[in-house]
């Protein structure tokens, strides 16, 4: 055999192994073909099934925002005044005195009815008797709350700390500001509003707690 010969034939020299590869090389092809189909119809079904879960959460989604909405008007509006006591109920003496806050609380879609929510204290000067100055009974340091002395002072039992009778700070005091004043008004049938909220403590300034 001469050399143009050899180098016509397989690597082998094998007609039977040649047939072979041919055949392999045949079935790879026919594969190829057949797979590409598949794989369309694989990434159409994908692309299908992923626009019908976008499609399908929008309504649950706005669901979702519906059910939710109590929860999220809650948290805003005016901070409404509550009853708290009549006028009467608190001796134009210049004397603080503490009495309850009770009103109806709402929790997302449940309304419970005369809740205690805190508490304040309520005085009255002889000279203003119509006026009424109010403040919340925790101290603005870490919470605690204050008593009144009979020189018309407060003391946090905590950490010693003085207030005067208009709320100011006296010495010692280890607060950052002083009592929370409350805003107050008397309606037509001589009872005391206040407008009743809590605030962060430990803060320079009244910052209402959301």
């Amino acid at each position: 055999m001469n050399e143009n010969e050899e180098g016509s034939s397989s690597p082998s020299g094998d007609p039977l192994a040649s047939e072979v590869d041919a055949t392999v090389r045949d079935t790879e092809m026919i594969r190829s073909e057949n797979m590409a189909p598949a794989r369309r119809g694989f990434l159409v079904k994908a692309l299908a099934s992923l626009v019908g879960l976008v499609v399908g959460a929008i309504p649950a989604l706005t669901g979702l925002f519906v059910v939710t909405d109590p929860l999220r008007r809650a948290k805003g509006g005016a901070v409404p005044y509550v009853p708290v006591v009549p006028l009467d109920a608190v001796p134009a003496d210049g004397k603080p005195r503490s009495f309850p806050v009770i009103t109806d609380k709402k929790d997302a879609w449940t309304l419970y009815r005369d809740v205690p929510v805190g508490a304040v204290f309520l005085r009255r000067e002889a000279e203003k008797p119509d006026e009424v100055t109010c403040f919340n009974v925790i101290c603005p340091h870490l919470g605690c709350f204050v008593n009144p002395r009979d020189d018309d002072t407060f003391l946090c039992p905590c950490h010693d700390s003085v207030f005067h009778a208009d709320g100011a700070r006296g010495k010692p005091n280890v607060a950052q500001r002083g009592l929370d004043t409350l805003e107050t008004k008397i309606d037509e049938s001589g009872m005391i509003l206040v407008q009743f909220q809590n605030f962060l403590s430990s803060e320079e300034k009244k910052i209402p707690v959301s």
